[in-house]
């Protein structure tokens, strides 16, 4: 694919444009609509939820009122019954000695007519009724005296009447009390039955809510359907992934070699120079779906939530350059050119690129970075700096000439560019020119304006390439004449405005690498001055032999010429004075050797094999010259670091390679002690430097939250949300989406142990444990915390750390032992080497874990006896598992791995075998049933006896040579390099620590010792603090430390020798 310019960049920019202009108020207003419509659901929802629930307390309010009511009514009857008794007992005397003489004869004794009422209010009220009727008639209607004593004496009526009404009198009393005693359970039985018919009527309305709610997003999801495909569609036409990738590796590419020589013939990937420009999607983007769908697209083109986009100044169809620069600034348009300048420098062949300079105002101080380039090498910028108008019109019309020249007589209509051409004529030089013009249009007439028209129209096509630096108008100028030059050129150019210090085209942000400081650019310009004398054929300084090293494209073409030049190198090392038996005179010979600096070959592809090759033994002529060799360097560097395995590693590397030098092991004991010493220091000067305060830094690590997705938290919390009263855990679970467990519920003062079917109400109190960063969310959703001594509750309820010592639990995951329907009993936390996790149903169980069990005594028991919690199994080493991992270990560590431009292969040897295979079975061990749980004992004696074992056998032989190096070599040297190298990275790396991240300084204690495999440092942290942080952050860092310790010295070895 050929190189895009700036222009389809821009129009490819467009397209995107009108995408989003399409697509983003479409998805915004489906999201909102989706949003909307969903919000009304709920919102029914949760209305007709409050109708129901307003009814049922309506009803409940009823009921309760009418019983109040009847208990009421019968009190009232039976005050009026006991009121009547009163009033007969007073107006007649034989009623009263009735009464008292049949009263307790009668008493007990009720009327059963009246069970036949079907409610018992009506019972009484006729018992009321009757009584009034038959004492109305000895109340109100009495006889003369002497006449109602005869007709007491002789009226059995009246007798039975009298009994009637202690009967009567019986019987409202004993419904009376009937009512008092019944009618409260009655009416809970009552309230209790329509309790249950709401509950049931709660959870169908849920039920139905959350089908509504389902089918609902089920059918905004087929119907968004169709709209993704077509988005997906349309995107994939606009930016297809090619595309983007080819755009990406375009910037990387560039990125690659912007500051390097481009010794090659041709221009690198036809593309002269490369600025940016930044897509704000955050900012055009509002839909999250399509934002999130161009991030993914375009994921090799994002930096900060921008897409960046590369502006290749491409060799054909560049368009010519306007930079409206600020006269506030102006030395940023300067910038800019400069950059533009060094740009096509670099990316074209030497030799190929002549730079003309316009600078009527500064008369050539604008171009001042190039100075001492244009007195090296005069060829670059022509003859001279035009500032007069005499020379600007001179130059302008020799490059209008050149232009017409190559239109006519070599383009004409056959060829588009003079690329093209060249292609086609290989034999004919192809060299192009950048023209900078400088305060446009100072010194610019009406005749000059109409070549550099001519220029901006057509050079591009003739490999001239141009950019014009237009100030603002002076005041005092002729305003008008300079509007109508710009207008002149403006629509054949690309305009680049800056305001203040940046600079933007065509509405974007314009952004460009600048041109290398002074230092940066005289190594740059040195090489590119090297190969041009080699080209040029001054002297011998660039021998073609040495070109065709620089120039080769593929291994085989650099392996052949590395054989020519060693061939002629033994040829310049046999003596002169013997005389040839050839009878032909030489077409070429030898006269000596010269030494090249290294970087002239850095950009070859074969430089580590050209270095290797010809290396110069004789100090003074050495490519790679160095007092101490790599070998003994990877051996001052492992004791540097106190990293003894990646010593036996280096040396296993050094056996491959037949290495018969010193033993790097004097590296290693001569760095050794101040290694150990420096990163203590380290830790030490850490603490002064920036001054860190102790006991604020130990309180700071008890409130630390620490891992809040694994660090378990517990909180009483009680049912305040009304959304979730009369639902089941794990709905509740299922529709918060987050993670806990609830391992005890009070309901009305009784304390049990839910299970996932527990429903939830009102007032219920829960003990939730939960990771740190869920805790604040599930408070808000329950309820609110309160503060419950679960201890004192109703239940005996037992916690209880259980150790886990059976091997067949081993690698089981927390909810497959289903502890919780089984047993009764809920996990909280597992503690796992001295830190508590989280009791995740995906967390896999280990051989050695504690966990923590809440439940019955006689429950937690039981599941005592299926975790094992036999503390003496823990006693016995895992043979097995020990020696199968040194046996893959070793396997392993046997393996060669081969990489690109390694001549050996690379071993990870007997130190990273083991390490990598230990690293796998600590990870998927249970897969195999390998129990991985190591006594501390045991642990110490394999690590502590494997590394005695080494140092012994390494010391014999290194020892014998010892002193000798250090009083005499270069043992001191060795100290020196070694001190650098173990302070110098530990005091940047512990101020970045301390400044950016804020890392606790207990922490970086151990973090220092754990990177550089130190336990002396380690075990003077554990002295400085009683807290486990040291510890922590040792543990976390060793392992990969550890691992890249013991390649990273064979690496080097591998690659370097």
């Amino acid at each position: 694919m050929d190189a895009l310019t700036q222009a389809e960049v821009f129009a490819l920019i467009g397209e995107l444009n009108g995408f989003i202009e399409k697509w983003d108020p479409r998805l915004v207003t489906q999201e909102r609509e989706y949003q909307a419509k969903r919000t009304r659901i709920v919102a029914e929802n949760n209305a007709e939820k409050t109708r129901r629930e307003k009814v049922y307390k309506q009803e409940c309010e009823t009921l309760s009122r009418q019983s109040a009511k009847m208990f009421e009514d019968a009190q009232k009857i039976l005050e009026d019954v006991d009121q009547m008794d009163q009033q007969l007992m007073s107006s007649d005397k034989y009623y009263s000695k009735t009464k008292t003489r049949k009263e307790a004869e009668l008493a007990g004794v009720e009327s059963q007519a009246y069970r036949n009422y079907t409610a018992l209010m009506e019972g009484i009220e006729a018992i009321r009724r009757d009584y009034g009727q038959i004492s109305k008639k000895y109340r109100e209607s009495m006889l003369p005296f002497l006449i109602n004593d005869l007709h007491f004496l002789f009226s059995a009526q009246r007798k039975k009447d009298y009994e009637s009404l202690i009967v009567l009198r019986n019987t409202v009393h004993k419904f009376v009390n009937e009512v008092s005693e019944l009618l409260p359970e009655i009416t809970q039985d009552e309230l209790a039955m329509k309790k249950e018919a709401f509950e049931q009527d709660q959870k169908t309305l849920a039920l139905n809510f959350l089908s509504t709610i389902q089918e609902f997003d089920n059918q905004e999801s087929i119907k968004n359907k169709s709209d993704e495909k077509q988005l997906q569609r349309e995107l994939d036409e606009l930016f297809p992934q090619e595309f983007v990738d080819f755009l990406a590796q375009t910037g990387m590419d560039y990125e690659s070699r912007r500051v390097k020589v481009n010794s090659g013939k041709n221009f690198a990937d036809g593309i002269l120079w490369m600025s940016f420009t930044d897509y704000p999607l955050l900012l055009l983007v509002e839909n999250k779906k399509l934002l999130s769908l161009l991030k993914k697209r375009c994921a090799h083109m994002m930096v900060n939530d921008v897409i960046r986009f590369p502006l290749p100044m491409a060799c054909k169809g560049a368009e010519p350059l306007l930079v409206m620069s600020d006269a506030r600034f102006p030395e940023k348009a300067k910038q800019l050119s400069h950059a533009w300048m060094f740009g096509v420098l670099a990316s074209s062949p030497v030799a190929k690129l002549e730079i003309t300079v316009i600078d009527p105002e500064n008369r050539g101080t604008s171009v001042g970075p190039f100075f001492d380039a244009r007195k090296r090498l005069p060829e670059l910028f022509g003859e001279k700096i035009c500032f007069t108008a005499e020379d600007i019109a001179t130059q302008l019309a020799l490059l209008n000439e050149e232009i017409e020249t190559t239109l006519m007589d070599k383009l004409g209509t056959e060829y588009d560019s003079i690329f093209d051409y060249s292609r086609e004529h290989p034999e004919e030089t192809l060299r192009v020119r950048c023209l900078v013009m400088y305060d446009f249009p100072r010194n610019i007439s009406d005749s000059i304006l109409t070549d550099v028209r001519n220029i901006l129209r057509n050079g591009s096509r003739c490999g001239i390439y141009t950019m014009i630096i237009c100030p603002p108008p002076q005041p005092g100028t002729r305003q008008e004449s300079y509007r109508q030059m710009l207008q002149t050129i403006q629509p054949l150019t690309a305009v680049i405005k800056q305001d203040q210090q940046s600079f933007s085209e065509r509405g974007l942000p314009l952004l460009y690498h600048p041109m290398p400081d002074k230092a940066g650019f005289d190594r740059f310009f040195s090489k590119y001055m090297l190969i041009f004398e080699g080209m040029q054929n001054r002297g011998i300084a660039f021998s073609p032999f040495i070109r065709k090293l620089v120039e080769a494209k593929d291994d085989a073409e650099l392996d052949v010429s590395i054989q020519n030049l060693t061939e002629w190198k033994q040829i310049s090392q046999e003596p002169f004075d013997q005389q040839s038996a050839s009878t032909t005179f030489p077409e070429l010979f030898c006269m000596g050797q010269i030494a090249y600096p290294a970087e002239i070959f850095d950009e070859s592809i074969g430089y580590k094999k050209i270095v290797r090759a010809f290396r110069a033994e004789t100090p003074g002529h050495s490519i790679d010259m160095s007092r101490v060799e790599l070998p003994m360097m990877v051996g001052i560097l492992y004791g540097a670091v106190t990293n003894t395995p990646g010593l036996g590693a280096a040396n296993e590397a050094l056996n491959q390679l037949s290495y018969n030098g010193p033993q790097i092991a004097l590296g290693y004991a001569c760095a050794y002690p101040l290694g150990v010493v420096g990163i203590i220091g380290s830790i030490i000067a850490i603490r002064y430097i920036f001054r860190v305060n102790m006991p604020k830094e130990e309180e700071s690590l008890k409130t630390q939250s620490g891992d809040a997705h694994h660090k378990p938290h517990m909180m009483s919390l009680e049912v305040r949300n009304e959304s979730i009263s009369g639902k089941t855990l794990i709905e509740i679970k299922e529709f918060l989406g987050r993670k806990f467990v609830c391992s005890r519920i009070r309901h009305e003062g009784h304390v049990s142990i839910p299970n996932h079917e527990t429903i939830f109400n009102m007032g219920d109190q829960l003990f939730i444990v939960c990771s740190e960063e869920d805790a604040p969310a599930i408070t808000v959703f329950i309820g609110k915390e309160v503060e419950l001594d679960w201890e004192k509750q109703d239940l005996p309820m037992v916690s209880r750390r259980i150790l886990v010592t059976k091997p067949e639990i081993n690698g089981k995951t927390l909810g497959s032992m289903h502890f919780r329907s089984m047993y009764g009993v809920n996990v909280t936390r597992v503690n796992r080497s001295g830190m508590d996790l989280f009791a995740d149903p995906n967390l896999i169980l280990q051989v050695g874990d504690r966990v923590m069990v809440v439940g019955q005594q006689d429950a937690v028991e039981r599941v005592a006896g299926v975790l094992g919690n036999q503390l003496k199994r823990l006693d016995t080493p895992n043979i097995v598992t020990i020696f199968v991992g040194i046996f893959l270990g070793i396997l392993l560590g046997s393996l060669p791995i081969a990489f690109p431009g390694m001549p050996t292969p690379l071993k990870l040897g007997l130190a990273g075998g083991p390490l990598v295979v230990a690293i796998l079975i600590g990870r998927f061990g249970h897969k195999l049933h390998l129990v991985t749980y190591t006594t501390m004992s045991a642990n110490l004696m394999l690590r502590e006896i494997g590394i005695v074992l080494f140092l012994a056998s390494v010391g014999i032989d290194a020892g014998a040579n010892f002193v000798q190096t250090v009083v005499e070599g270069d043992g001191l040297l060795y100290v020196g390099c070694g001190f650098l190298i173990t302070v110098i990275p530990l005091l940047i790396i512990g101020a970045i620590a301390r400044l950016y991240y804020k890392v606790n300084y207990f922490t970086l204690m151990g973090l220092i010792a754990g990177s550089n495999t130190d336990p002396p440092a380690l075990a003077y942290a554990n002295q400085v603090t009683s807290s486990d942080a040291p510890a922590v952050g040792y543990s976390t860092v060793y392992p990969l430390s550890m691992f890249l310790r013991i390649l990273t010295g064979q690496m080097i070895l591998l690659a370097m020798m």
